[in-house]
């Protein structure tokens, strides 16, 4: 049965720290903590809403 972690993340500008943008991301890992897929989503509007989805194998 995969396993889901859920985690918060930022984009920084790497000069100034200043944060560009940020989200919420999902890791589904199989029972060995190998990442099966992951799903990132953008919170704020400098970047449009985007997902990413990797191929999953279950």
């Amino acid at each position: 049965m995969p396993e889901v972690i859920k985690f918060r993340w930022d984009m920084v500008r790497r000069g100034s720290g200043e944060v560009v943008s940020n989200g919420i991301g999902f890791l589904v890992v199989d029972d060995q903590l190998r990442i099966k897929c992951d799903y990132l989503f953008a919170e704020t509007r400098i970047l449009r809403m985007k997902t990413r989805e990797m191929g999953c194998a279950f």
